[in-house]
């Protein structure tokens, strides 16, 4: 991403995109915006990564990075939000973290 780009790190959405018997691959998506002026953005469209839950011991692996989450913000806070099912005994096929 460029340096005016910047990704909507306070809406991710979250869809399982396939399960085995033993994890759930989930890809997570984010908005990515540029600044026009002070007070206008210009919606430059969806990014995508992809994580790993494995169902035994709720670790998750990163498999394919968001573009322009180069601190990996998106990627824990979509993993945190699905490992909060898994402690509850669920892996659902979508979520949506949101904040604010």
């Amino acid at each position: 991403m460029q340096s005016d780009e910047y990704l909507d790190g306070h809406y991710i959405g979250i869809r399982k995109e396939s399960e085995t018997d033993s994890s759930c691959t989930y890809r997570f998506i984010a908005n990515r915006y540029r600044r026009i002026d002070k007070r206008r953005l210009e919606d430059l469209g969806p990014v995508f990564g992809t994580f790993r839950i494995d169902k035994g011991s709720g670790n998750t692996e990163l498999i394919e990075p968001m573009p322009g989450d180069d601190k990996g913000g998106a990627y824990v806070r979509a993993a945190q939000k699905i490992g909060r099912y898994w402690r509850e005994g669920e892996l659902p096929d979508s979520a949506t973290y949101c904040a604010g």
